[in-house]
């Protein structure tokens, strides 16, 4: 294996560590605010939604997007969520609700941005932005 690719290999693993402590945040903050989180990382051939919750008789789709806490990652948070990651978004949670109709029974769909920023600093607690209704 080549220098070039081990620093690549560990790029991508220091983005997976990071991308699931935002999850872990982005699920804590989302109990708290009473949703019920159905399940993470739910995968179809087309994508993941990162999480599937119920908000009242709402499904919700949430895409989380964490970066390390500088301010041009603040700045930039939400920048990821195009407006093609937007319609992948919808198709998404539409063919989830296909697929569990009978067991959600009749509901609202909305997909929800939550931004996590996490500090270099070990013990500081993340940020986090929530945006509803993203698209």
């Amino acid at each position: 294996m080549s220098a070039a690719t081990l620093r690549l290999t560990d790029s991508m693993f220091q983005r997976t560590i990071v991308g699931a402590r935002g999850e872990d945040v982005a699920c804590r903050y989302i109990k708290k605010k009473g949703m019920q989180i159905l399940c993470r990382n739910w995968r179809h051939a087309i994508g993941e939604l990162d999480i599937l919750a119920i908000d009242g008789k709402e499904l919700v789709a949430v895409e989380v997007k964490t970066r390390i806490h500088s301010s041009l990652a603040e700045r930039h948070l939400f920048d990821a969520i195009t407006a093609g990651k937007q319609r992948k978004l919808r198709m998404l949670i539409e063919l989830y609700y296909l697929q569990n109709q009978r067991v959600l029974g009749p509901c609202v769909m909305r997909i929800d941005g939550i931004g996590v920023l996490l500090s270099p600093a070990r013990f500081r607690r993340p940020k986090i932005q929530h945006l509803r209704n993203i698209c």
